[in-house]
């Protein structure tokens, strides 16, 4: 199911955490995914915070290896277009 909630704000400053902790109030499920659009995490990532928390070894996971890469406008297109997330760390 989908809930579109929207309010209105006029305030000239984002707070990010504010609505965040708003639409947490909101969710009915076990867990609960919170990335910035920028962030890319390989899906291997993703898995290992899902059995961490799915066998009880942890009550939240941040999918970090610890490494973040900055890459230029003509990377980013490439990946848009291939979609593969190798291409960010070993360009073609």
């Amino acid at each position: 199911m989908v809930c579109y909630i929207f309010l209105e704000d006029y305030d000239f400053v984002f707070h990010r955490t504010k609505y965040i902790n708003l639409m947490l109030a909101e969710v009915d499920t076990k867990y609960v995914a919170i990335w910035d659009s920028d962030v890319i995490v390989p899906i291997s990532q993703l898995y290992l915070s899902m059995n961490a928390l799915n066998t009880d070894k942890a009550d939240v996971s941040f999918p970090y290896d610890g490494t973040f890469l900055d890459v230029d406008f003509n990377i980013r297109g490439e990946f848009v277009s291939h979609t593969r997330i190798s291409y960010l760390v070993y360009p073609i």
